[in-house]
């Protein structure tokens, strides 16, 4: 398991609280699974691609 023993006992904790259970042993099963987007590159959208054009324009002009 990947995540620390800190930010486990965190959410325990959290869920102790949130559901009113104080005291009560809580065991959470965390799964392992394969990020689906892991490989999958970013495509811009048309209007994410001219915003990006665009400040990269106004960063050249700033360092001129």
């Amino acid at each position: 398991n990947e995540l620390p023993g800190s930010y486990k006992r965190y959410l325990m904790n959290y869920y102790r609280k949130s559901l009113e259970m104080m005291g009560t042993p809580i065991r959470i099963q965390f799964q392992n699974s394969e990020n689906p987007f892991e490989t999958k590159k970013e495509k811009l959208t048309i209007s994410q691609q001219r915003q990006r054009k665009r400040l990269a324009s106004m960063i050249k002009d700033r360092n001129k």
